[in-house]
């Protein structure tokens, strides 16, 4: 294959197809959602059944589980279906991002096509059912509109990533700020959109909150630390963790992406380095983590082009060759083997409830499982544990036993609880996880 020719649509279909034999491969390895996944698969039945109200009851934005939520009325089981689902956008969202690397370089499809098919993170998101792979396409369409200057659709793809995550804005603020004379048109696309979610929660009786994830994590992270200092403190703590998280974000693409974002001083690629630097700025405000990172790849294959065409002629196939094996093992080391254990027991607690009887715990994935409300994006106090305990109803509560505050929380429970007596097959995964499986006393 000729990397120099540019991607024409032979290739794209050859990049996309690819692209999806791979996710869903991984996806096949992968025995159970993220936590936030099942957040999102919960919130996309809701919308199946026509519940928008419970649905938006959720922090997270609502798009992904309104793309998979038709697809759930095909009653096929909800976990594989939104992994296929999150595999074609995935798959879907290298179109867009070898076109932008085109508009941004006017070379460099093919290579960058070949920087992303098989990146390791975006792939085995796709399996975990994170918003990753769909804000990639239409964030990388936001970007490629921006570099063409078509500034309206530009400001709607932007206003799109905002209902997958909010700072999916700031491809459209750093286009103000390289182009404010132009760009400034493709804010009232992303106006749209903002204040179209604002209102529809609010219609739903949940508030007009812009970003209902910051208000909650605001509340998470501030609310007994109210010294002014201590967002100046968690600034800098995050800010010290990203060169790695970095690394282990993006392997080998990343290290030729932070040269090119050093060494290169390309006008061309100056709103990807913006991009960037902001998109860090608004990570370490928060918690620093991997995954956030892994929100801006379809960004760096300019950069890392521009840092590959700088490396002897000799060296540069070993260089990619090294990388693709590297995103393709990299890929395979999906979600631990034991996790299956929370699905298992989960759906075996299910098939002993009765009418009107729960599950309660602090482990979302059996809850989800046993088709109970996943948990919020926190950890639960062990004063919360025993007042949801304490409900009525309850019949099973399961707890992860690896937990230091778990084994008070359990020696709590023994006068109303006590361990249940599970199946052979089921209490080997349990323990193999590392599971606590309480059932109340009769």
């Amino acid at each position: 294959m000729n990397l120099d020719l540019p991607a024409d649509r032979r290739f794209l279909c050859w990049l996309f197809v690819t692209g999806l034999c791979f996710r869903l491969f991984v996806s096949v390895l992968t025995s159970v959602p993220s936590y936030d996944g099942t957040n999102y698969i919960w919130m996309a039945e809701q919308f199946a059944k026509g519940n928008a109200g419970a649905a938006l009851s959720e922090v997270f934005p609502p798009l992904l589980p309104l793309v998979i939520a038709p697809f759930l009325w095909l009653e096929l089981d909800p976990f594989r279906t939104a992994q296929v689902v999150c595999c074609i956008a995935g798959a879907l969202a290298l179109i867009p991002a070898v076109r932008a690397t085109e508009a941004a370089l006017g070379r460099g499809g093919r290579l960058a096509g070949c920087f992303l098919v098989c990146a390791h993170l975006p792939v085995r998101f796709a399996g975990e059912v994170y918003t990753e792979p769909l804000f990639h396409l239409f964030a990388a369409y936001a970007l490629y509109f921006g570099l063409r200057e078509r500034w309206l659709w530009m400001g709607i793809m932007s206003g799109v990533t905002f209902w997958l995550r909010p700072e999916g804005a700031l491809i459209a603020f750093c286009f103000v700020l390289c182009r404010p004379k132009q760009a400034w048109k493709g804010l009232i696309g992303l106006s749209v959109f903002v204040i179209a979610l604002a209102l529809w929660r609010d219609s739903e009786g949940h508030g007009a909150s812009l970003v209902a994830k910051f208000a909650f994590n605001n509340s998470r992270l501030w609310a007994e630390t109210p010294e002014f200092w201590a967002p100046i403190g968690l600034f800098f703590e995050n800010l010290i963790q990203i060169p790695w998280l970095w690394v282990e974000a993006f392997a080998l693409l990343g290290l030729l992406a932070l040269y090119g974002l050093l060494r290169c001083k390309e006008q061309r690629v100056i709103v990807h380095k913006l991009i960037i630097v902001l998109g860090i700025l608004v990570i370490c405000t928060f918690l620093a983590r991997r995954r956030f990172l892994v929100s801006w790849i379809f960004v760096l294959p300019p950069l890392a082009i521009l840092a590959y065409e700088r490396l002897n002629q000799a060296a540069r196939f070993p260089v990619l060759l090294v990388l693709l094996l590297t995103s393709i093992l990299l890929s395979l080391r999906v979600t631990a083997a034991d996790r299956y254990g929370e699905r298992i027991v989960g759906e075996y607690l299910l098939s002993q409830l009765e009418e009107g009887e729960v599950i309660s715990g602090d482990m979302t994935r059996s809850l989800f499982f046993a088709r109970q409300r996943p948990l919020p994006p926190r950890h639960l106090s062990p004063e919360e544990i025993l007042e949801r305990a304490s409900l009525p109803g309850v019949r099973f509560v399961v707890l992860l036993e690896s937990k230091a505050s778990n084994r008070e929380v359990t020696s709590t429970l023994f006068d109303r609880f006590q361990l249940a007596k599970l199946p052979y097959e089921e209490n080997r995964y349990a323990e193999r996880r590392g599971m606590i499986v309480l059932e109340r006393r009769d």
